[in-house]
């Protein structure tokens, strides 16, 4: 079967014409729509006899056409505003041509158009000089006005950040919803280069020019935006997570580099709801611990020998996990499964006053008085009445399916940070979709930085 031939020069050259003869086709429409809805309200005010307000009226109209559709829709508007005053408000009708009456409005509006396409045009060559970034200007108005409209899929992503510009401005408006600022001394007087497509600093210090990655999770990466905004986005979304492999076929960097850009990525999907606590005041908590790591009947013997398999947690991982029901899910790395290492874990995470619910492990025993404690035991039921813990092993259900299916093999000392990602998640699942849980990770992307040194354990 032979290839399809790929797209030529004049095919791309249709396309571009094509794309520009819809966006005139919208231009004019609107103007005659603006001018329609004017001409609607004037009839409508001048049936209550407010016809003082159609000149006016027909004024805003060509005004709009002007500033959003240029001098040509301009022109068709004062022209259609002309006819539609004089065949509608001013007798003797004449239908089909600017009565000599009426040609000072009609001086007027060409003039009031040509003033105001003059300031469009202005405008336009100002943000040209910008760089198009929505944060050279002093508000965010103009963003939510002529910027396009974000990306709500992974397909829209894709298309939307293709354009460096709007890598740039979505990063940037989440970044500094005030106005750029410099990381390096908090002055908020900088220039944008267009060209390098970097700030510049008015104050005189060491490294006064700057690009939006200075100071997140992107610092000191050739990789471009377009590539790293994608790979976010498909970590962020994808249920079961993204291995480096697929992140390096998808966005064309190699394995060692979409590793990296993934631990780095959820170095920002640690969640800001650390620092709290679940529960309290009568909330029910579940808690429960897995192992993570390999089946013991798939090592070799030495491997099996040099792990202490049965001495040692069986060579695997202990995680523990609390789910507040109706809430969120916190988990962490522990060493063992003893009563200090577990009492400790919930005193750090859970709430005084807090009921919880955990299977009949001994290291549960002798909990504090602070909690309302019941015990389920597995070898007789799974559920009886509120006691149970279905939802923390739902959520080990969907981590190890991800860490098994996806991933397959992980480090313990990177675990946390598979754990975070899935968290993050889970934590996000209902009140978020999968525009607003990107969102939220970009808005976690400033402050923090890793290395691959660090990452591997290797001295600087």
């Amino acid at each position: 079967m032979n290839p399809l031939p790929l797209a030529s020069s004049d095919s791309t050259a249709r396309q571009s014409t094509g794309l520009l003869r819809w966006r005139r086709l919208q231009r004019y429409s609107f103007a005659v729509l603006s001018v329609a809805v004017a001409l609607a309200a004037a009839r409508l005010l001048d049936h209550f006899g407010f016809r003082d307000a159609t000149v006016p009226l027909f004024i805003c109209a060509s005004a709009i056409s002007s500033w959003y559709g240029g001098p040509g829709p301009a022109v068709l508007a004062v022209v259609l505003c002309s006819l539609a005053f004089d065949y509608f408000f001013v007798p003797p009708l004449y239908t089909f041509y600017i009565a000599p009456s009426d040609l000072p409005y009609f001086v007027i509006f060409a003039l009031f158009t040509v003033l105001l396409s003059w300031f469009a045009r202005i405008r336009r060559r100002v943000e040209e000089n910008l760089g198009n970034n929505l944060l050279d200007s002093p508000t965010s108005f103009w963003y939510l006005l002529v910027m396009e409209r974000e990306p709500q899929s992974l397909q829209e992503a894709i298309v939307y950040f293709s354009n460096p510009d709007n890598c740039i401005d979505y990063i940037a408006v989440r970044r500094w919803p005030n106005g750029v600022v410099c990381p390096g001394c908090g002055a908020t007087k900088v220039s944008f280069n267009a060209k390098r497509r970097t700030w510049k600093c008015g104050s005189h210090h060491s490294k006064r020019e700057f690009s939006i990655k200075v100071g997140t999770i992107y610092e000191d990466s050739p990789i471009p935006l377009d590539k790293w905004l994608t790979a976010t986005w498909m970590l962020t979304n994808c249920k079961n997570g993204v291995s480096s492999y697929e992140i390096a076929r998808d966005v064309k960097v190699t394995q060692k580099s979409a590793w990296f850009m993934l631990q780095r990525i959820r170095l920002a999907m640690q969640d800001d709801f650390f620092g709290s606590k679940l529960g309290g005041d009568g909330g029910e908590v579940e808690v429960d611990e897995t192992f993570i790591g390999g089946k013991a009947r798939n090592m070799h013997k030495s491997k099996r020998l040099k792990m202490k398999v049965r001495e040692d947690n069986w060579g695997k991982t202990i995680v523990m996990g609390m789910l507040e029901r109706g809430g969120k899910v916190k988990t962490k790395v522990v060493p063992d499964r003893k009563k200090p290492a577990i009492h400790s874990t919930i005193a750090e995470t859970i709430e005084s006053g807090t009921q919880l619910y955990t299977d009949d492990h001994t290291g549960y025993m002798d909990m504090s008085p602070d909690y309302a404690h019941s015990v389920v035991n597995h070898a007789e039921q799974y559920v009886n009445g509120r006691v149970h813990t279905n939802g923390i092993e739902n959520f080990w259900s969907l981590l190890k399916r991800g860490l098994n299916g996806t991933y397959v093999s992980v480090e313990p000392f990177h675990l946390f940070r598979y754990l975070d990602e899935q968290m993050l998640r889970y934590n996000n699942r209902k009140n978020l979709n999968d525009a607003g849980r990107f969102d939220l990770v970009m808005r976690q992307i400033v402050g923090k930085r890793i290395t691959f040194a660090q990452l591997t354990g290797k001295p600087n």
